[in-house]
């Protein structure tokens, strides 16, 4: 008898709906990480979720309230006719949406066109956007002092798609790079491109892009930047990410990934969380964010610092040997990259030149050394990589101190070994930084305005000083001379 009254709550609609409440509100209950979330720059909500976690609770409660409609119809009739009709709704809401995804995309001027060899910025484009230094996230560190302030920024394009005010049919120097030399959040003729052009008169043109790779370098360089005849071509790599994949192939098209991601429904999904639930609880304390303290970090000590703050993998990517660095496979396809633009430049009749951007916290965290707490800023790297054997304390400062460099030093000794002409910004950005320059933003990786005019007068310098150059230097007073 007993048995027979619990199969029947079992079974029954009420024990249904409360079982499923339950599962729901365990969900809700578990929080995420949030001084992780914080670490590795990704969107908090509701003060204790990330988008991933919020965005599975939400899909979770959907499907449940769908279930829960459908076990509560009356009888087995019923409830078949009530799935039906959500079987038939969901059939045709996703060709509905589908068809309004592709009128929406079909109106929508993306930043990023497909190109023959490599994609690039549609032609003859030109944007104005405003960029205020301030954290991208709602809930972010416990300090957020003033950043570098408002940056109106035009953008303008050439017929080629490449950040450049007029199209070069011939040129004299050609710079390859990612978004550091296309010029992240900073307006035309503030790149250090044609801060270098300022300060030399000479015709440069800039082939930078934003999420471009040394394969994509390759490829820009072979197709646009060697059939204008240049007699220098400057490779600006970026430690930050230049060295992390081992792919062989150039993005010269739009993945499925890419087509995904970019969906104007999915877009708007995101943007919605995003702006209505990160600001809510973004003030809440939670356990651990002392850990993330000592950022920002102020340089120099004292009332005229400027701030500045990093996302964990700066450092996670830099703390390796030289034998790791050496041997990953990301190396060797960056290196194999470097001898074949070096081989391409000697055949046209140009000089190959690798130019090193290093990470901001290659630059801020020695600068700082001495008044980092080791065991926070370990356990912060720890928040991105916890698979890493760390020393403790003071000992660790030591360590990442001693690591910092190698990435740098094994593409300064190939080159060199190799006789391809080498400059690191590193000891001219530090330079700056020490003096209370704001080479870089508060809050973005990227260069401030005065960053690249530091970069490029460092470039500049080290063209004319540098004695494998001196026929480029030469050029270069000849032409100062002439004008």
């Amino acid at each position: 008898m007993v048995e027979m009254d619990l199969k029947r709550v079992v079974e029954s609609r009420a024990f249904f709906v409360t079982v499923v409440l339950i599962g729901n509100a365990i969900g809700w209950a578990i929080p995420g990480n949030v001084v992780k979330r914080i670490a590795r720059e990704d969107h908090v909500l509701l003060g204790r979720y990330s988008r991933a976690q919020m965005s599975w609770l939400i899909g979770a409660a959907i499907l449940s309230a769908v279930a829960v409609f459908i076990r509560l119809g009356a009888s087995p009739a019923k409830r078949r006719r009530r799935l039906f009709g959500v079987v038939a709704f969901a059939a045709g809401l996703v060709p509905a949406l589908l068809i309004v995804d592709i009128a929406v995309r079909l109106r929508t001027d993306y930043p990023y066109a497909p190109g023959a060899f490599v994609y690039r910025r549609p032609a003859n484009a030109r944007y104005e956007v405003a960029y205020e230094d301030l954290p991208a996230l709602a809930r972010s560190l416990p300090r957020t002092p003033a950043g570098y302030g408002r940056v109106q920024c035009v953008m303008s394009y050439d017929e080629e798609g490449f950040r450049n005010t007029s199209k070069h049919e011939r040129c004299d120097v050609v710079t390859l790079g990612d978004s550091f030399t296309e010029g992240s959040r900073v307006s035309d003729g503030q790149p250090w491109p044609a801060r270098l052009a300022e300060l030399s008169g000479l015709s440069v043109c800039n082939l930078g892009m934003s999420g471009y790779g040394p394969q994509e370098y390759l490829s820009a360089l072979e197709h646009y930047g060697l059939p204008k005849r240049p007699k220098l071509v400057l490779c600006m790599l970026y430690e930050g990410n230049d060295f992390r994949s081992a792919r062989m192939t150039v993005k010269s098209g739009i993945t499925l990934g890419q087509i995904v991601a970019t969906s104007p429904i999915i877009v708007c999904l995101n943007d919605f969380l995003i702006n209505t639930f990160g600001p809510i609880g973004s003030k809440r304390d939670v356990e651990g964010l002392d850990d993330l303290s000592w950022l920002p970090i102020s340089i120099p000590d004292g009332p005229g610092a400027k701030y500045y703050t990093f996302a964990a993998k700066q450092l996670t990517d830099l703390y390796a040997g030289r034998e790791m660095l050496e041997l990953e496979g990301s190396w060797y396809v960056t290196s194999e990259i470097l001898k074949k633009m070096r081989s391409l430049c000697e055949k046209a009749g140009a000089t190959f030149v690798v130019v090193y951007a290093p990470s901001k916290a290659h630059v801020v965290v020695p600068l700082a050394a001495d008044r980092l707490n080791g065991e926070k800023v370990r356990r912060y790297l720890l928040f991105k990589k916890e698979t890493l054997e760390l020393p403790r304390g003071e000992e660790f400062i030591a360590s990442l101190l001693a690591y910092l460099p190698n990435q740098e030093s094994v593409i300064r000794e190939w080159c060199e070994e190799r006789s391809i002409p080498f400059f690191s910004l590193t000891e001219s950005l530090s330079g700056e930084v020490a003096r209370g320059r704001q080479v870089y933003y508060t809050f973005d990786q990227h260069w401030s305005p005065d960053g690249h005019a530091s970069a490029a007068q460092a470039v500049y310098a080290f063209v004319q000083a540098d004695p494998s150059l001196t026929v480029m230097a030469a050029y270069m007073r000849s032409h100062a001379a002439a004008d």
